[in-house]
């Protein structure tokens, strides 16, 4: 906010109590009102905070997203938390908030598939704040021409949630109601109107509603009728109705916009019930609703169910005449074109041809058989040729209160002699297969192929496929035909099999539903035929398993006395189907895509037993409570085994049963050897337990990676474990320090959840100084002629914090420093505690090999015993020989670089070293790279990473040093590479901030700007208490700011000349052409040894002479440069004494 603001706030008035040292006091100081006592805004303001401060200030920012942004910061702290407010303040925010609702097109911005409702929000903070009293402050806006102000004070007035509205404001806001034309002023007058108490002018308000709503019927985008129609339902009394308004009403059945659909849903049931109107109307109109309507079908068929509750008898003509056009589109849609009632005669909307989902189709049945039962109007016949319309017509039975018995003799006969014929719709395929059939018995003269039949049976075509499998066609001699006669045999399999399953399961449909209708009119005496067909459509039939779910859910509770052995029968085979594993596929909780038969049946199964664990009877209770007592009576022999019973464990989580026993046991397992898989799936059945059970689990789980399994899942619900945090990041980081590599991410996630934990709380100052990186002070030792800076000493502390608590850090600091000397000290202060040997790896770049050896050797004095391993192969075999015996260096210190580590990198696999520090560690960040795989080989019981650029280029360097310093922290590098690293780089592109493109799965209503920004959060919570970075400018504030001074120097007459020559003798775009006018730019000599004279040299010169009590370092671009220069000063300047660097000069010097 700062950044765009034009009325800043010094950093001083926020930090003014804050340590030098990084880092500075947590973002909630900007709430904390002592800071801004002294600041240089209005003294009216002292004591308000800062950030709402920059708030009132950035609502009239140039940039909309800054205004958005402001403007929502406002309505979150005024409208969602109770402050206490001095009236100073209160008016400056009534000001400024009025005033932004003044504006025009400065206020809300809509583009790009943006939408910032900045209007929205300043208004709901002004009508929090606002007083009755000050409400006629909003007249000039209601009267202005503009209508986004009157817009703003509408919206204003809607928020301040006023019960009794001032007459004058009442009538003004009637007046834009009834004379603007702007649809958003239509909404918001529509709902402030719905609010106001019946009058003349709230009267003429409604009379001019259902004027607006026959005026808005074409426009089916527009959302104002939403709301003019909940008014008008509000104010029902107020009508003056007629036939023709009913037109009007489902006319808005087809609007673009659910919620308009919705309102028009409401106000046709208030008419319906208040009003004689024409079924004949509103019935197609519903029946439309209900067939393709998407969002609202559950809201779509209450008010069926409701409007024809109310009308009953007066709909039963209209029901009885569209009947056998309601049966006709159960199952599909083959008219384009639905011609339904409307004011001149039938209006013709469009309809998509198209198959019903299964689902919706049972819906449909529903409504219709509510129909039946509300009007008494009788079904068809229900025999049929057609088996979708015996599947319907039965569906339609089971939801009709009271069945004729004439029909129920039918269905009855339905289930116990099903047909054995193939159905009307099977027809063309049957013809299909008969047809090739008979072109393959034209290439076969002498076979015997049965074609010809008056109806087909199933078994029938199934025997004509395998005779026309049992013909020779070896026989076949030419290719031609015998390529057709292998086409032909495949495409009648392919045809008859498809055929073949269909009629299976349009059979298996309608034994079900018979059934269901049997059972409902208590039309049975065995309950084997009854439950035989349910079961096997669980089984197999996917679309249908909630519907049987409650029809066998109803049925067991129903007859659980009477029907016991059988009832116990069904729960334990749903039990088994349940608990049923495949030792080919991986096994999972629940199946969000059936891609199996066994996936299928598992899938009808869980519906099931949650629909009986649902009505928590207590006999299905008992029957569970018996079988889950079987399946923990003893631990199961293979990882398989207790992955199916995880399934069912996890279903009782969600019942009503006691799971103590349950939790005893598992735990218990836990400790015994599983796959990590295994381990997962047992964690997610604890975790579902529930908040009350996670201290009881931890308890009883010892095992680190069965802790470790089970945190992984309990921190998904971080509501339920956040008292327990301390206990599990102690676990994690046991388990960290045993070598346990996977409870790193585990780990990871629990820091990102350390600021929830009380700051307040004595008992969790560890969690703190790891969070806020300020760990316990302590008097480092002092070492001749070196003094610790402030920000030194708290390096060093911070260092040997993470080592004393078994974790790992990046120091980040600025070049220069001292990040060595910390290092050093902080691992002789570890050392310090512990007892037998110590070692320390220092792997860094060939040149600063000698500056480790020469600071160790500073801090830790000539005992210490150093060993350098470099030079070239002979010299470091010689050095092995020398000091590595026994698969271990025999030194305190090794140092070597990253070249050497990755040769020689068996020689530092073999041991443990106490410290492993890793400098300039921007070296190894390409994680695929050699050096970096080298270095992740070498073990370390504290590992340290320096470096003073930690990213170079993405955040994929981030990755790579953690991997190091403490692998698998921030999670493998696929799972990394999609969850952090592809949103902050789409983030990053030109269009990700303007473009409303899909995310990722995780969350799929967010852009590619915000997704980065959250994945960027993200990785920034887990990496912050391990990474330590300090600046020059933060630090060394002693230092005078950097000069940069540009010396412009014009050339020489003879370096003019030289220019001038070259550039006519060739093209300007030549590289070479370029390489020789920049030589003659630094020192015609570089080309044409007999121009002496140069203009740069004498510049340096005079910088030098006015400069002879400092010292100088320059820099040159090319290494001729470099002998010029130290030719000229060698002849020129004898009282310079210099050194020269470059590539001639020896690594050794």
């Amino acid at each position: 906010t700062r950044n765009t603001t034009t009325q800043l706030i010094d950093d001083q008035d926020v930090t003014a109590n804050s340590s030098q040292v990084i880092p500075l006091q947590p973002a909630g100081s900007l709430f904390n009102t002592t800071y801004s006592i002294n600041s240089h805004i209005s003294s009216s303001f002292v004591g308000f905070p800062l950030l709402l401060l920059d708030c009132l200030d950035a609502i009239f920012d140039a940039k909309w997203d800054v205004r958005h942004s402001a403007a929502q910061t406002l309505r979150n702290v005024f409208c969602l938390n109770e402050m206490e407010l001095d009236p100073v303040w209160i008016e400056e925010l009534l000001v400024r908030g009025l005033s932004v609702l003044a504006l025009e097109s400065w206020v809300d911005y809509s583009g790009d598939g943006t939408i910032a409702p900045v209007r929205e929000l300043v208004a709901q903070f002004v009508g929090k704040i606002i007083s009755p009293d000050q409400l006629p402050l909003l007249l000039p806006y209601l009267s202005c021409s503009s209508w986004h102000a009157a817009h703003g004070a509408m919206l204003a007035i809607y928020y301040s949630n006023c019960d009794d509205i001032p007459a004058p404001i009442i009538q003004s806001v009637a007046e834009c109601f009834r004379t603007r034309d702007e649809e958003e002023l239509h909404t918001i007058a529509a709902h402030l109107i719905r609010k106001c108490p019946s009058d003349e002018v709230i009267e003429k308000c409604i009379n001019h509603a259902w004027n607006l709503l026959e005026q808005k019927q074409q426009n089916l985008v527009d959302i104002s009728p939403g709301a003019i129609l909940n008014c008008i339902v509000t104010h029902k009394h107020l009508w003056h109705w007629n036939g023709s308004r009913l037109e009007i009403v489902v006319g808005y059945l087809r609007h673009a916009v659910a919620s308009v659909r919705l309102a028009a849903l409401k106000c046709l049931e208030t008419t319906i019930s208040s009003h004689d109107v024409d079924f004949m109307v509103a019935l197609p109109w519903m029946w439309y609703a209900l067939v393709n309507e998407e969002q609202l079908r559950a809201q779509v068929l209450e008010s069926w169910q409701i409007i024809l509750k109310s009308a009953k008898v007066r709909a039963h003509d209209a029901v009885k005449k569209y009947l056998s056009f309601w049966c006709s589109t159960l199952w599909s849609l083959s008219e384009v074109d639905w011609s339904l009632p409307g004011k001149n005669g039938s209006d013709k909307f469009s309809c998509t041809p198209r198959k019903l989902p299964i689902l919706i189709t049972l819906e449909l049945c529903q409504a219709i058989g509510h129909a039946l039962d509300c009007t008494g109007v009788s079904l068809n016949e229900i025999e049929s040729a057609h088996g979708l319309c015996i599947l319907g017509n039965l569906w339609i039975l089971f939801s009709i209160f009271s069945v004729p018995k004439s029909q129920l003799e039918i269905v009855q006969s339905i289930l116990q002699n099903p047909q054995k014929r193939f159905y009307s719709e099977q027809t063309n395929a049957v013809l299909k297969v008969l047809r090739c059939v008979e072109r393959l018995q034209c290439l076969f003269p002498n076979a015997t192929l049965q074609t010809k039949s008056e109806k087909w049976t199933p078994l029938e075509l199934l025997n004509l496929a395998e005779d026309v499998g049992k013909l020779n066609y070896e026989s076949l001699s030419t290719p031609e035909p015998y390529t057709t006669a292998h086409f032909l045999r495949q495409d009648i399999f392919t045809l008859e099999e498809k055929v073949r399953q269909t009629t299976y399961k349009l059979d298996q449909r309608i034994a079900s539903a018979a059934a269901a209708v049997c059972f409902n009119a208590k039309l049975w005496t065995k309950p084997g035929i009854l439950v035989k067909s349910w079961m096997e459509s669980l089984k197999e039939d996917t679309h249908v398993h909630h519907w049987i779910s409650k029809v066998l859910t109803k049925f067991l509770v129903e007859n659980c006395n009477l029907h016991a052995m059988c009832c116990k029968k069904v729960v334990n085979n749903l039990i088994h189907s349940l608990i049923a594993v495949d030792a080919n596929s991986t096994v999972e909780l629940s199946y969000e895509k059936l891609s199996t038969a066994l996936e299928a049946r598992i899938e009808g199964a869980r519906i099931a037993l949650h629909a009986i664990l649902s009505t928590k009877s207590p006999q299905l209770m008992a029957l569970i409570v018996d079988r889950l007592n079987l399946e923990l009576a003893a631990i199961p022999d293979t990882d398989s085994t207790l992955q199916g019973k995880c399934r069912f464990f996890y279903l009782i989580t969600t019942g009503s049963i006691d799971a103590s026993t349950m939790i005893n046991i598992l735990c218990k397992w836990s400790e015994e050897t599983w796959m990590p898989h295994t381990r997962a799936l047992v964690s997610s059945v604890l975790a579902r337990i529930g908040a009350a059970s996670i201290e009881h689990i931890l308890k009883e789980l010892h095992e680190p990676k069965a802790q470790i399994a089970y945190i992984r899942a309990i921190v998904k619900m971080p509501n339920d474990c956040i008292l327990y945090l301390p206990q599990m990041v102690q676990m994690c980081l046991y388990a960290m320090c045993n070598g346990l590599n996977e409870a790193a991410a585990c780990f990871a996630t629990l820091v990102s959840l350390l600021p929830l934990l009380d700051q307040h709380d004595g008992q969790l100052k560890f969690f703190h100084q790891l969070l806020r990186s300020t760990p316990p002070p302590f008097t480092i030792d002092p070492i001749e002629n070196l003094t610790w800076r402030p920000y030194q000493e708290h390096g060093v502390q911070w260092l040997s914090f993470l080592a004393n608590n078994g974790l790992h850090g990046i120091l980040a600091d600025d070049m220069g420093l001292g990040k060595t000397l910390q290092v050093l000290a902080s691992v002789r202060h570890i050392w310090k505690e512990i007892k037998g040997p110590k070692s320390l790896l220092v792997v860094c770049p060939i040149v600063i090999m000698e500056h480790w050896k020469r600071e160790t050797l500073r801090l830790f004095g000539s005992k210490i015993h150093i060993v350098v391993c470099g030079g070239s192969s002979s010299q470091r075999r010689e050095l092995q020989k020398k000091h590595y015996s026994k698969k271990k260096w025999q030194c305190d210190v090794l140092i070597t670089s990253y070249n050497y580590l990755q040769r020689d990198i068996d020689k530092f696999t073999t041991d443990e070293f106490t410290h492993c520090v890793a400098d300039e560690a921007h070296l190894i960040r390409n994680p695929q790279s050699l050096t970096a795989i080298a270095l992740r080989q070498v073990k370390a019981k504290y590992r340290i990473a320096l470096t003073g650029t930690p990213i170079q280029n993405t955040v994929e360097d981030v990755w790579s040093l953690f991997e190091f310093i403490m692998p698998g922290y921030l999670g493998s590098w696929p799972n990394f590479r999609q969850s952090t690293l592809s949103p902050i780089v789409a983030s990053k592109k030109d269009s990700a901030s303007n473009s409303q493109k899909v995310g990722t799965q995780l969350k799929p209503n967010l852009n590619n700007y915000e997704e980065g920004l959250l994945a960027m959060a993200k990785l920034h919570a887990r990496i912050q208490p391990f990474v330590l970075r300090r600046t020059k400018e933060h630090v060394l504030t002693e230092l005078p700011p950097k000069i940069i001074r540009d010396i412009v120097c014009e050339l020489s007459p003879e370096q003019q000349q030289a220019y001038d020559n070259c550039s006519v003798q060739g093209h300007l775009h030549n590289l070479q052409q370029l390489g020789r006018l920049q030589k003659i730019c630094v020192h015609p000599q570089l080309i044409d040894s007999q121009i002496s004279n140069a203009i740069e040299l004498s510049a340096l010169k005079e910088l030098l002479d006015m400069n002879m009590d400092h010292r100088f370092l320059i820099f040159c671009h090319l290494q001729a440069t470099i002998e010029l220069l130290a030719t000229i000063l060698k002849n020129y300047c004898t009282e310079i004494k210099y050194l020269r660097l470059d590539g001639s000069i020896p690594v050794s010097e």
